[in-house]
């Protein structure tokens, strides 16, 4: 029986989502629910549009990436919303890009996605 590295902690179903990169053009400027993104954020998770109302603003949410373990996880908040999204990408900043999708791409990955810390 194999459980995510979050799973003891969370009583919420889990969701295959997508994730992507926030964008450095976005550094220095003021999200959605407040506060400053910069790339090196790893706590910077934006929901699509089309769930905007699905996701209540600094929202904990965990990613946990490919690796389903602890180094591959994201423990962040709802910061923003990306438009123009499939109802299950997400994007997040580079650094927590990076953490999720470790070894896997620096672009996108597929990750699991739990409500909660």
């Amino acid at each position: 029986d194999t459980q995510s590295p979050t799973s003891t902690r969370l009583h919420t179903s889990a969701e295959r989502v997508k994730v992507t990169r926030y964008g450095s053009a976005f550094n220095g400027r003021t999200m959605g629910c407040g506060g400053t993104f910069w790339t090196w954020r790893t706590d910077v998770i934006a929901v699509p549009l089309a769930r905007n109302r699905e996701f209540d603003c600094g929202e904990p949410l965990t990613i946990v990436g490919p690796c389903n373990v602890e180094e591959c996880t994201v423990y962040g908040r709802r910061m923003d919303t990306c438009g123009g999204r499939p109802d299950n990408h997400f994007d997040l900043a580079d650094e927590g890009l990076a953490r999720v999708c470790l070894g896997v791409s620096t672009d996108m990955c597929y990750a699991t996605l739990y409500r909660g810390h």
